[in-house]
């Protein structure tokens, strides 16, 4: 009887049986599974033969470099799946799970401060001293002093009220002044003059002074300028007049240039005051302006006065 298989490792054609559904090459060695299909003709000799099984002989070297490969792709795809299903469990798990040596430990706390640690900014405080009482020709009475920073931090514009009181105690008119200067750092001084229009009879009166904190914006450094050519004379009509040029001396143009003098008598007691701005609105960096400020209500005979001025920078 021919044999109807042929091995497809070395053509040879002796096989032995080695199971029901199994036949090994006695050539090579393969091992082959018939096919069910029905025998077809061979082209060559017309001899019905089924057709040619497949090898599946891990002996053959293919065969053995295709299961090494299967074997090493399982393998990976085995430790990759590993890998995801740990790595998910881990990113479930509380911190303190994860390392099973800090599970002990104290979380560090976090670093507390209480109020020792904390610095509040000094109050304002200042104080308005040297007060004089100076009526004028028409019943109107100016009150006149100088302001000065008692305190440890910066104010903004300083600002007083007067209050009159009439001889039974009562409050019957009032008067506010502001200074010149927009801030007033410790230990600086400015005149103030504050108007009380044409009060009644008052016995006394008090002073309110609520000195505040500059903003956070406004410069606290004022503008340097300095007085040259400065003259007091006998006024046109009555009382006196302070003139002179103010020279900006700061590295910056000065806006809305205002002068502030007072007159003092031979004992330093102040017995006159008034204000006046430059005629120029703004006041380059090394130039200079005239100024005058007319003293009309004087209450004796001044032996010398203070001048004091303020500016705005420009922007």
């Amino acid at each position: 009887m021919q044999n109807l298989m042929q091995c497809k490792q070395c053509s040879g054609v002796d096989f032995e049986k080695i199971s029901d559904h199994f036949f090994r090459c006695k050539h090579c060695g393969a091992t082959y599974m018939p096919d069910s299909r029905p025998p077809s003709a061979h082209p060559s000799d017309g001899i019905p033969r089924p057709p040619p099984a497949s090898p599946i002989s891990a002996s053959s070297p293919r065969a053995r470099i295709a299961i090494l490969v299967s074997m090493a792709v399982a393998g990976a795809i085995i430790a990759g799946a590993t890998a995801l299903i740990v790595l998910t469990r881990s990113s479930r798990m509380p911190n303190g799970n994860r390392n099973s040596s800090s599970q002990n430990e104290k979380p560090e706390a976090l670093s507390e401060y209480g109020s020792e640690a904390i610095q509040d900014q000094p109050k304002p405080e200042g104080s308005f001293t040297r007060i004089a009482e100076i009526p004028d020709s028409i019943g109107n009475v100016y009150f006149m002093g100088i302001y000065k920073n008692t305190g440890k931090s910066a104010m903004q514009k300083p600002m007083v009220t007067i209050v009159l009181y009439s001889a039974s105690d009562r409050k019957i008119a009032s008067g506010r002044g502001y200074a010149i200067r927009e801030t007033l750092l410790p230990g600086e001084e400015t005149p103030i003059i504050v108007l009380v229009s044409d009060p009644p009879k008052y016995s006394r009166f008090e002073v309110e002074n609520e000195p505040a904190a500059p903003y956070e914006f406004m410069d606290q450094e004022r503008m340097k300028m300095s007085f040259r050519n400065v003259l007091m004379k006998k006024g046109r009509y009555s009382g006196y007049e302070i003139g002179g040029e103010i020279v900006n001396e700061s590295d910056r143009e000065g806006r809305f240039v205002n002068v502030i003098g007072l007159l003092l008598d031979s004992q330093n007691r102040i017995i006159g005051g008034g204000t006046g701005y430059i005629g120029e609105q703004t006041l380059g960096s090394g130039d200079y302006a005239a100024f005058k400020i007319d003293v009309t209500t004087v209450k004796g005979i001044p032996a010398s006065f203070i001048l004091d001025y303020s500016g705005t920078p420009a922007k």
